[in-house]
């Protein structure tokens, strides 16, 4: 019996009434001499054979590799010149830009777009100009140092804020949100290239939902400390269409009145603000 079971075991694979003296060396099945190949020198199988000559038959060529390397090469460079083009075009487009700085709304439109939000630490600035708010009314205002500069949410060096055209106190400054909304703090900046004894230092704020020029309720009244800091200010929530910053005096003798900043916030109630209804800010067209 042990012999039969050995001899069962060298079949031919192909041919079983066969004896299977010769072994493919990748498959390792028993087969005859008929069925029985070569492939570099090695014993294998006739399928084993065609599948090895089939997988040589795909490398390429040397001749094959470097027409393919410079058929890659010249595409690498079209695409190259083609983006060169291209950055050309785009500079040759910016140049007569690229002299001029960014305005402060341009950075903050920057700022809005790389956070994704128009919520700030200190809530939403919804006098800025990026969300439509502007400047409707002011007691004066020097050439070059308009109020609007008060609201563009930039209060660094470099940039001019605030001048008042003359010594005149109080001055007052009236803004105004694209829509009625509810307000609850106020950041104020002395400008760091001015005087201190220009610096606004007492000052009140109040709100209207009439007119810029009546129905005028007061929220509060405070001092600024002497510094180019920018200060925060926060009063009970408050419904507003128009706001109002009264300058009532500053830290020295000058002949102008200046400040660098000017800004009026409603505060999610995920920032720490009370809940109120009130419409979403929505961005400037």
């Amino acid at each position: 019996m042990l012999k039969i079971h050995l001899e069962a075991k060298k079949r031919c694979y192909n041919h079983t009434h066969r004896l299977g003296e010769r072994v493919c060396s990748r498959c390792k099945l028993s087969l005859c001499d008929e069925c029985i190949g070569s492939y570099e020198g090695a014993e294998v199988c006739t399928a084993c054979q065609r599948e090895l000559e089939a997988a040589k038959a795909l490398i390429p060529t040397f001749g094959e590799r470097v027409r393919g390397s410079a058929l890659s090469l010249v595409r690498g460079i079209i695409i190259l010149a083609v983006l060169v083009g291209i950055g050309a075009a785009v500079f040759l487009f910016l140049r007569p830009r690229l002299d001029k700085p960014l305005t402060p709304e341009e950075w903050a439109r920057l700022r809005y777009a790389a956070s994704g939000s128009f919520e700030t630490p200190d809530g939403i600035h919804v006098t800025s100009p990026i969300l439509d708010g502007s400047v409707v009314r002011v007691t004066s205002e020097a050439p070059g140092y308009e109020a609007k500069n008060l609201i563009n949410e930039f209060w660094m060096a470099g940039w001019p804020g605030w001048l008042s055209a003359d010594a005149e106190l109080p001055q007052e400054i009236v803004v105004r949100p694209r829509d009625a909304t509810v307000v609850e703090k106020v950041l104020l900046a002395n400008h760091p290239e001015e005087p201190e004894a220009s610096w606004v230092k007492d000052f009140e704020v109040l709100v209207s939902n009439e007119r810029p020029d009546a129905g005028w309720v007061s929220v509060g009244r405070w001092r600024l400390e002497p510094t180019a800091e920018p200060q925060r200010f926060t009063f009970e929530k408050r419904p507003a269409r128009y706001i109002m910053l009264r300058i009532l005096s500053r830290y020295g003798d000058s002949p102008y009145t200046s400040l660098a900043e000017f800004d009026v916030f409603l505060v999610p109630a995920r920032l720490g603000g009370a809940p109120a209804e009130t419409p979403t800010p929505r961005p400037a067209r």
